[in-house]
């Protein structure tokens, strides 16, 4: 970790300072109508250069402040928030140049640090750069951050240290101006934790602006940072360096213990442990005297040469990375990433296509030969029937469950700049076609030969298409309850909804045999719609009268008479596969709505 790699020494633009004054927060409470005041009036400035703690007790408004300075938190707040730039015309570009490295390590399982580099590298800084560019810029960062010897590991299997640092080295590969990070040593050891603010300080000192919470730091650990700012109650009660806490808490009759940590003793004192002094150590931190100047040295100023250690990069415009990438060329990347996710999930894949082809031979042996026998008609409508919705359940609710579990992930990624939403669901979206299509195809293809459906080849294309829509109309479903509700809260309402709405399907209960208001409201129920198309895709289209074998008199041996009881017209199943594209559209664009409110709102 003591051999820091020349990556640290890249210019990075004009520095950023962050200034906020007067910052007031308030929440609403759940028994009561009134508002509580988290930070009250809280003001201050983190220099760019410096590797700035914000300290307090549990509940003290640390988070909350990281949260509103990184743009996390909007509602609720009052003040102003500055990023101040030595070069003007770069302000713009400010909050595109930051990061925000959560609590939660929240990486992408299935994939090695290698290759998790990789994928965030090809977000960040395009398929432009040359592949073996940005294979040195890994390498660089992984030496800073200390993971060269685990590249290969499987981020599943890393250590908790390990985890923020990697977390860490994602953000550095566009080499940011200012990174803000929630509680980086919670969780970790000692010696972990040195690593890990070690790593920060350093890329501090690369003139760099590096913010972070930390809730009870060793002496070693603070005296560490450069500047303090600790939070009681909401207020400030200290800012400046971490050498000056003592003496400013000795200067208003506070004496530390000999042989007592400075953190330690600085949190009593917030805490109450020692008596009231909110009042005036709040009044007390306003001065300035207590911050300690930093000069930047020559080797991390602004205006410094370019330089790194592999002779490859000489010839390049490091200051290209820093260029927004075309969204359409993510596309690739995360078309990339997601099959490479269902290659490596057994659960997502394998799986499902080993069940799809059990429970189609279940269907086999339990409907065989009804699609030919006019004595059975009804039971082969139940049949399709039961594909319907074996269909629909079996994809709606796993989906259901990812959204919640991708959350977090994707609202990092996201505000941290490496792609845009739409991008991310719409290729979503397009990798999850080949593989409702792949299992549609495994679960029916043995029961349509095997009951005996007519061998059209055109029918059986007719049957599949209404069986893939069912198939991503229940996906649709899925991931909009997943993105509405918690998993638990999801899964019980899909289950309701799927269930209620078999009732309009108009084979359990007949159209005409409906109360009129339950008749109105079959025609929002896509199972109306799937049931419909597949009874014509199978008996419509001028079909053979069906043999009568065990019975003297099949009254729907005759295909146009079953047409007629389900009450449905002739020629009907492009306008019902327009009704499930329609639904289908609908889902899918709420769906898109209500993942953009769930990760604004988070």
């Amino acid at each position: 970790m003591s051999d820091f790699s020349d990556f640290l020494k890249l210019s990075i633009g004009a520095p950023i300072d962050i200034v906020f004054e007067n910052i007031t927060f308030e929440v609403k409470q759940l028994k009561s109508r009134n508002k509580k005041t988290v930070l009250h009036g809280v003001s201050g400035k983190f220099l760019s250069g410096e590797l700035t703690a914000i300290m307090g007790p549990s509940g003290a408004g640390k988070s909350s402040l990281l949260n509103i300075l990184t743009g996390f938190r909007k509602t609720g707040v009052r003040g102003s928030v500055a990023k101040v730039l030595a070069c003007r015309r770069e302000a713009a570009a400010a909050g595109r140049l930051a990061r925000y490295i959560t609590q939660d390590d929240d990486l992408w399982p299935l994939f090695s640090v290698q290759e998790i580099m990789h994928l965030a590298a090809n977000f960040k800084l395009g398929y432009r750069t040359s592949h073996k560019v940005r294979q040195i810029l890994i390498d660089d960062v992984l030496k800073v951050i200390g993971l060269d010897h685990v590249k290969d590991t499987n981020t599943e299997r890393l250590s908790g240290g390990q985890k923020k640092r990697l977390s860490i080295a994602q953000e550095l590969l566009d080499n940011p101006q200012v990174i803000f990070l929630d509680e980086p040593t919670t969780g970790l050891d000692s010696s972990s934790t040195v690593q890990v603010v070690s790593v920060l300080k350093t890329l501090a000192r690369g003139g760099r602006t590096i913010v972070c919470t930390i809730h009870q730091p060793c002496a070693k650990t603070l005296g560490m940072f450069d500047h303090v700012y600790v939070i009681a109650e909401g207020r400030c009660v200290y800012q400046g360096s971490s050498d000056n806490i003592v003496p400013y808490l000795g200067s208003l009759g506070l004496d530390c213990p000999q042989y007592h940590s400075p953190a330690d003793f600085m949190l009593e004192v917030a805490s109450g442990e020692h008596g009231d002094f909110i009042e005036e150590l709040s009044k007390a931190a306003k001065e300035s005297t207590w911050r300690q100047p930093y000069f930047r040295e020559s080797g991390s100023d602004i205006d410094a040469e370019i330089f790194i250690h592999s002779e490859s990069l000489r010839d390049k415009n490091i200051l290209a990375w820093l260029n927004k990438k075309s969204e359409f060329s993510k596309f690739p990347i995360f078309l990339h990433r997601f099959f490479l996710q269902f290659h490596r999930d057994w659960t997502a894949v394998y799986l499902k296509c080993i069940l799809h082809l059990l429970v189609g031979g279940v269907f086999s042996l339990f409907f065989r030969n009804v699609g030919f026998d006019g004595g059975r008609t009804f039971t082969n409508v139940l049949y399709l029937l039961s594909t319907v919705v074996y269909l629909s359940f079996t994809t709606a609710m796993p989906s259901a469950l990812r959204f919640p579990s991708e959350l977090s992930k994707l609202k990092k990624e996201k505000f941290n700049n490496w792609y845009y939403l739409r991008s991310y669901y719409i290729s979503l979206m397009i990798t999850c076609v080949p593989v409702q299509i792949l299992l549609c195809v495994l679960h029916t293809s043995l029961p349509y030969f095997m009951t005996n459906q007519p061998m059209e080849w055109w029918r059986f294309v007719m049957f599949l298409l209404v069986c893939v829509l069912v198939t991503l109309l229940g996906e649709s479903l899925g991931l909009f309850l997943g993105t509405v509700f918690n998993p638990v809260n999801g899964v019980f309402v899909g289950s309701v909804f799927l269930c209620f709405t078999i009732l309009f399907a108009g084979c359990l209960i007949l159209f005409s045999h409906m109360p009129f208001v339950f008749y109105c409201l079959s025609f929002l129920s896509m199972f109306r719609y799937a049931a419909i198309a597949m009874v014509l895709a199978i008996y419509d289209y001028d079909r053979d009268t069906l043999e009568c074998r065990d019975e003297t008199y099949c009254h729907l041996r005759h295909p146009k008479q079953l047409i007629k009881l389900y009450g449905v017209g002739e020629g009907e199943y492009w306008f019902n596969i327009a009704m499930l594209v329609t639904i289908l559209v609908i889902f899918r664009v709420a769906t898109y709505f209500a993942l953009r409110y769930s990760i604004k709102s988070r």
